[in-house]
């Protein structure tokens, strides 16, 4: 395909995309002379068919996320422009390809060219205040707090969460993983670090034990709660539902009678045994892992919602949600119908639901089957916030 036949496939994605959104108009524009709230929902690895409003999965209950589908339109055949989070991620907040800015896979340069205006930096013109809370992945500099990549240096008022491709869901503390790093470095193992970087709050490090998925819930809310008689836009990220997806609080373990899985421990086994027999098809309780970190994931959604709709606020609240990637099948997700998984082209890697929802706006409960982009997002909160 040509530049020309790829150009004209861009904007017939963004017209549609925006044609079936007007469409839906239920009510006169002078009603929504107010901008909307916005807030951008990403999960991450989360499979095809992991959203109960999909039908595609009957051991999947996703109640709230649900909710952002009954109260909006369900895009089932949308797509991603990478099987993989680096790409994917710089799509969804510049609306670019991310190979204009020299990203093609994992560790290039990020959000290095200012030309290239994300999200954040666009509403700034109509005065929004903007979070981010979650997973920051967009290359190798993400962690270099002087870097364009790091949170605050493209736009976002207040940032609280990690800079790493995961993040251990349990383990924040530096002293855990210094001595793990000393037994990695005494019984010479290769493998990836335990905790994987720190989390951060602003630009200080945040020393902690806590379910991460719970920490995210947790900001989000604050973050609305102060900014709530503003127009503000929210970023959240979920690192759920990533590996390592054993890493689930007690409670669920002992309600579901799962005996779980353990860290890694370089003292004890090589990294690829131990990763190998927590993947699919070693792991008996593989998908039982899976579908905990989405119930969570999905708790804290609802958690959001119902704050939303206590401070009056759910009407004019443009909400996004999509996966980052196709599910990523080796921690057991599952994309029926679709081939494939992250880290491949084929649709399993690329196609995802997105679910958007504007009460004050859009109609409700709809499906669409129509092709889009999750580079549509940025023009389309572009379009609501009359920037």
């Amino acid at each position: 395909m040509n530049f020309k036949n790829k150009l004209s496939t861009s904007i017939m994605s963004l017209l549609i995309l925006s044609l079936i959104i007007s469409s839906c108009t239920e009510k006169k524009e002078a009603e929504n002379a107010s901008p909307p709230n916005i807030i951008l929902i990403v999960a991450d690895d989360l499979g095809y068919g992991d959203i109960s409003a999909a039908n595609l999965a009957n051991d999947v209950n996703t109640p709230n996320i649900d909710r952002i589908a009954e109260s909006g339109i369900r895009f089932a055949q949308t797509y991603d422009n990478s099987p993989i989070c680096n790409q994917s991620r710089i799509g969804i907040i510049t609306g670019c390809y991310p190979q204009r800015l020299g990203s093609y896979w994992y560790n290039a340069k990020g959000l290095h060219d200012p030309k290239f205006k994300t999200i954040p930096e666009l509403l700034k013109e109509q005065n929004y205040q903007s979070g981010y809370v979650g997973k920051t992945h967009y290359g190798e500099y993400d962690s270099d707090t002087t870097n364009r990549s790091f949170p605050l240096n493209h736009g976002f008022d207040y940032y609280f969460g990690h800079t790493s491709a995961r993040k251990h869901y349990m383990n924040h503390k530096q002293e855990i993983e210094e001595t793990f790093l000393i037994s990695k470095k005494e019984n010479n193992r290769k493998g990836q670090t335990l905790r994987q970087g720190p989390l951060w709050e602003n630009k200080n490090k945040v020393d902690t034990i806590a379910y991460f998925t719970q920490l995210v819930g947790e900001k989000s809310r604050n973050f609305i709660q102060q900014n709530k008689d503003k127009n503000f836009f929210l970023q959240i990220a979920f690192n759920a539902a990533h590996n390592f997806t054993h890493q689930l609080p007690q409670e669920y373990l002992d309600k579901y009678n799962l005996k779980g899985y353990h860290d890694w421990n370089p003292a004890v086994e090589e990294y690829y045994d131990w990763y190998a027999k927590g993947r699919y098809p070693n792991n008996e309780e593989g998908r039982a892992h899976y579908l905990g970190q989405v119930h969570y994931m999905d708790e804290e959604i609802g958690k959001l919602l119902d704050l939303l709709e206590e401070q009056g606020l759910r009407e004019n609240t443009l909400i996004f949600f999509i996966s980052d990637n196709g599910g990523s099948t080796p921690i057991y997700a599952n994309n029926t119908p679709l081939r494939g998984s992250k880290y491949l082209l084929y649709e399993g890697g690329i196609r995802v639901q997105m679910l958007v929802s504007y009460p004050k706006k859009y109609e409700k409960g709809k499906v669409y089957q129509n092709m889009v982009s999750a580079m549509d997002i940025l023009p389309s909160i572009c379009k609501e916030a009359n920037v």
